[in-house]
């Protein structure tokens, strides 16, 4: 593993390693510069230019997975890369100056052609205690970083060439540096010892849900106090649940089938109106006897609305701002959308309220304005709009609010 200075100091080694590689052979007066050569004549010397990092092909997953299932860290995300420099050599073509520089390094690069974790230390060591790369810990990395020719043809060199728009070209080389293991900064958390293990095999089919129905509307949606029943394949487990939304309630023995399983809507079970997702769970023993009860298996998931049932009658009063009251099962909740829809039955226009408080079991709703008549009366809550009921005339008549 390496912090993000090891791009940097990978560049850096291997300038002084060439440096070094000059002086020995007598050859100081040659500049070792990391960039690419510019202009129409640049300085004799070694021109190091890295030109592109992709990702390493044998190392880039191997940091999978990097996160426990609940999204904690349970090991640094690590980042595997090469990197491909350009090397160009330049000088007096009369005493063969690129020639003698590409077989010194080259040679050189192949005898060594790994960054050793001493050498890398020794050259960080000798920086001075404020230079850009204090703080670099590439030479702690495990895998070595090691140097391997590419065989670029004519078009590849072009291609390097042409991206610096330059005229000039000088005898070039390029090596693939790698892998670079980069770890983010960040610290997981150390896990908690296993204390015990436990091993369970148990026979079960998933379950799957088919359709949904409920005693009031024989449909996918119902109010507190009817029956809803779910319809599938595979239903009955070892312990059967129903979970709708985020609440998950286990089922008594009497009300599971294999093809269908039903639930009371119950004030108790403290469901909120909206569109929710149904599922049935099979929970198994699997777990230590003191928490024995683990999830098997469960459903596909299948939406459910439960309604915002309105009790007793809505009231209306005030002539300037006009209060609506009405008494609503289960009441909202202070994340929920919650808005009051009027409909004149006389004929008009449609009436919406989003703003409200609760006074015990009621929302108020205040209009600015309202015109006198009677009003059908609707509340919607996180998209569930509480029903109407059809009159003897065949037409929607209630629940509606007379406003004075």
């Amino acid at each position: 593993m390496s912090n993000t200075l090891a791009l940097a100091t990978l560049t850096a080694v291997i300038e002084g390693r060439i440096t070094a590689l000059l002086n020995a052979a007598g050859l100081a007066g040659f500049d070792v510069v990391v960039d690419h050569p510019k202009g129409e004549e640049p300085d004799p010397g070694i021109y190091i230019k890295p030109y592109r990092v992709v990702p390493s092909a044998a190392l880039r997953n191997s940091d999978l997975p990097t996160r426990r299932s609940e999204g904690s860290l349970l090991a640094r995300p690590r980042l595997a890369i090469d990197v491909d420099l350009l090397i160009t050599f330049v000088g007096e073509p009369g005493t063969y100056d690129p020639e003698r520089l590409a077989g010194l390094v080259m040679t050189e690069f192949h005898a060594n052609p790994s960054l050793g974790k001493q050498e890398i230390k020794d050259f960080l060591a000798g920086l001075p205690p404020d230079h850009v790369l204090d703080g670099a810990d590439l030479g702690d990395q495990l895998a070595r970083v090691r140097l391997t020719p590419l065989s670029l043809n004519l078009e590849d060199l072009s291609r390097v060439w042409g991206l610096y728009g330059l005229s000039v070209y000088g005898l070039s080389v390029a090596y693939q540096a790698g892998p670079l293991l980069l770890d983010a900064e960040v610290r997981p958390a150390a896990p908690m010892p296993v204390h015990a293990t436990n091993f369970s095999v148990v026979p079960n089919v998933a379950p799957v849900i088919l359709a949904l129905r409920s005693t009031s509307s024989a449909q996918a949606l119902g109010v507190l106090g009817d029956v809803l029943t779910v319809q599938g394949t595979g239903l009955r487990g070892p312990s059967t649940w129903l979970r709708i939304g985020e609440v998950t309630t286990e089922l008594a023995n009497a009300d599971v089938g294999t093809d269908r399983v039903t639930l009371l809507l119950d004030a108790g079970l403290g469901l909120q109106a909206g569109v929710r997702s149904i599922q049935v769970i099979h929970k198994a023993e699997l777990g230590p006897p003191s928490d024995p009860w683990r999830i098997a298996a469960q459903s596909n998931a299948m939406p459910f609305a439960l309604l915002p049932k309105i009790n007793g009658a809505p009231s209306a009063s005030g002539a300037g701002p006009v209060e609506v009251r009405v008494a609503v099962e289960p009441l909202p909740g202070p994340d929920q959308d919650v808005s009051l829809i009027l409909d004149p039955l006389a004929g008009g226009t449609q009436q919406e309220r989003t703003e409200f408080a609760i006074d015990g079991s009621e929302l108020v709703f205040a209009f600015p304005t309202l015109a006198a008549g009677e009003y059908l009366l609707r509340v919607r809550i996180d998209g569930a709009v509480s029903q109407l009921v059809v009159g003897a005339g065949g037409t929607f008549d209630s629940p509606k609010v007379t406003v004075p």
